[in-house]
């Protein structure tokens, strides 16, 4: 009876096929959105976030049982996962080839933001993680010379590859600032685009849960948010926590702000994308983000 459930397992996991992905842009909200996605009852989402198998491994048929390994669906349900490094073009190459060659139908969520706001909360991040090549004080030369910050602001050129690929059908866009200010308007969008049924169910103490664990590891250091997210450390009382807070805490006054000119100079570099967007969504992006010079 063992062995018999053993194949059986195997023999579901070789057949299944993930139907969709979320697949960044990465600091534009992922994580919320994916957490909203994986309480739909018509969802499976992976057990892991962000396993970003297609990116991580050229051998990705040798792997595939691993992969499905982080699936539990039940009968009828829809499968996905949420990996913003498949839009991490040219840091890796080849992840939209590698997932047309597993699935051609999968579908696509892309979820973007004012992409200069997305470079300064990505130059935070990498802070966060000690991993600036230079001082605070020399911000702009940090993100000009390193071509990580603008290239995963080039949206158009990170989500053509797939619209090349699956077609433009596979792919929906939505904005943070929508998910913001009209959440269960874009999560509903959303839902019309998997074939699924609106919910509402997320929007109860489950977001709100998911919400204060997320505040409690905000602007903490590599080694404090470790320890912020193990187990054992969030039913801790909130008031002992935030007597021991700031030996972990990042100081968010460090940052200086990013000069008008500055901002002006990222635009220019971004216009020629920021005008495919444009075309592609049929939605004055620019305007909307207040990006015109």
């Amino acid at each position: 009876m063992i062995i018999s459930d053993a194949i059986r397992g195997l023999f579901f996991r070789n057949q299944m096929k993930v139907d969709f992905m979320l697949i960044g842009a990465a600091k534009c909200g992922t994580t919320s959105l994916a957490y909203i996605l994986s309480k739909h009852p018509e969802i499976c989402f992976s057990k892991e976030k962000e396993p970003h198998f297609f990116s991580r491994f050229a051998d990705w048929q040798k792997r595939i049982d691993e992969y499905h390994q982080l699936f539990t669906p039940l009968p009828n349900q829809l499968i996905g996962e949420g990996s913003p490094y498949y839009t991490l073009y040219p840091e890796f190459i080849g992840t939209e080839e590698r997932i047309y060659e597993y699935n051609r139908n999968t579908k696509f969520i892309y979820i973007i933001r004012n992409p200069i706001d997305r470079i300064y909360s990505n130059y935070k991040f990498v802070h966060a993680f000690n991993k600036l090549k230079y001082p605070l004080t020399q911000m702009e030369k940090e993100i000009l010379e390193n071509p990580m910050y603008l290239n995963r602001s080039r949206y158009f050129m990170q989500i053509n590859r797939y619209v090349e690929r699956f077609g433009a059908d596979k792919i929906h866009i939505c904005l943070f600032e929508d998910f913001i200010s009209s959440r269960q308007q874009t999560v509903n969008a959303i839902c019309d685009f998997l074939g699924i049924r609106h919910f509402h169910q997320y929007e109860t103490d489950l977001l709100n849960t998911h919400k204060n664990k997320t505040e409690e590891v905000r602007n903490l250091t590599k080694l404090g948010t470790f320890i912020a997210r193990l187990p054992f450390i969030y039913p801790i009382p909130k008031l002992i926590k935030w007597q021991f807070r700031s030996l972990f805490e990042i100081d968010m006054n460090r940052f200086q702000p990013m000069s008008h000119s500055f901002k002006s100079k990222l635009i220019d570099l971004l216009e020629d994308d920021l005008v495919q967007l444009n075309s592609f969504t049929g939605k004055e992006l620019m305007t909307i983000w207040g990006l015109k010079n």
